[in-house]
């Protein structure tokens, strides 16, 4: 097969959250600082994009304000 992987040759360890989360960890230890800029960048307009950080600010706005406004 040219050097492609059959799935029972795959790796199975990132199957897990903590396999998931090593798996990331060294993903991103192996980049650059730079990448490592673009990637938050991407991320950063990734979300601006579906709207979640103004979602989570309205949130925290909505839950500060009815702290204030509690007797």
């Amino acid at each position: 097969m040219n050097g492609e992987r059959r799935p029972a040759d795959a790796d199975w360890s990132a199957g897990t959250y903590d396999g998931l989360r090593r798996a990331q960890v060294w993903a991103i230890a192996g980049l650059t600082p730079q990448e490592r800029r673009e990637w938050l960048d991407a991320a950063l307009g990734l979300a601006e994009g579906s709207g979640a950080p103004a979602r989570v600010r309205a949130g925290r706005s909505w839950a500060a304000s009815s702290q204030w406004g509690a007797p």
